[in-house]
């Protein structure tokens, strides 16, 4: 991936990191195995606040209470997520001056606006055949603008491969970036082109995310069915793990990272 690609990505990860959901830098193919309107997991009642929607199913309206994160606290600061039905409208960090705006067209999301201080980086999604077929992120800071494509290829063996779309006297050229692996609606190995390999591990419980509509098509770890508990690099020859804290719904309600056995990090979810 090219130096200008790599900047923005990070930017967009310490981002992301924020919202130990959200939401993604790539987006990706609709996973088989990731849970739709019918068979999103319904809350029980314990101290989760539910939201009452009314989803489609078939052409007919029926009303659910879906699980729904309202609020994360990370790092001791508050951030808040709104809705409109299961649609994410809004995810709002003001302590840290982080806003992240979502726009749908129909069931897809096709535009997220990350707003920091003097800093947007907007990313737009096309789709093709209900699957990511690319997306362009477009980064202004400090009063410069720079633009990244990214195309997406699906392949019969679980695997999306990435590449950066080059443009060189007015030739459009694929440059190959690296291949996600899935299994189970969760990413569980990232391959780089320069050999480096990052994989991850997970629980058998719901990602606090699952049941937010779009969610399904988008690829990072984090928004994986279940919850990673281990992420191993091979580059950096490191590991870190993730304990979590469940409701009785198995829904995380904290959780924390450790770096050579020790908490750095903690995370709180509230429904």
């Amino acid at each position: 991936m090219n130096n200008k690609l790599n900047i923005i990505l990070t930017k967009i990860k310490k981002l992301l990191y924020l919202f130990s959901a959200s939401l993604l830098v790539f987006t990706s193919c609709s996973k088989d195995d990731s849970p739709t309107n019918q068979d999103a997991i319904l809350s029980k009642g314990d101290n989760t606040t539910n939201q009452t929607i009314t989803l489609s199913e078939n052409g007919t309206e029926t009303n659910q209470n879906l699980i729904l994160p309202k609020k994360i606290i990370d790092l001791g600061y508050p951030h808040i997520l709104t809705y409109d039905k299961n649609k994410i409208v809004q995810f709002n960090g003001e302590e840290r001056g982080l806003k992240i705006v979502y726009t749908y067209t129909g069931d897809l999301i096709t535009k997220e606006e990350w707003l920091r201080h003097d800093e947007n980086v907007t990313i737009e999604y096309n789709y093709e055949d209900n699957r990511l077929k690319s997306s362009v992120i477009t980064n202004i800071s400090g009063g410069k603008t720079s633009k990244t494509e990214i195309a997406y290829t699906h392949n019969a063996d679980h695997t999306v491969d990435l590449y950066d779309i080059d443009f060189f006297m007015g030739k459009e050229t694929l440059v190959y970036i690296g291949k996600y692996t899935f299994l189970n609606g969760n990413i569980v190995k990232y391959e780089h082109r320069s050999g480096s390999v990052q994989t991850y591990e997970y629980d058998n419980k719901n990602n606090p995310n699952r049941n937010i509509l779009g969610f399904d098509k988008l690829i990072d770890p984090e928004l994986s069915v279940n919850n990673c508990i281990k992420e191993t690099s091979s580059e950096q020859n490191t590991s870190i793990s993730y304990e979590y804290d469940y409701n009785t719904n198995g829904y995380p309600t904290e959780k924390r990272r450790l770096f050579n056995g020790v908490v750095d990090l903690k995370t709180q979810y509230f429904y």
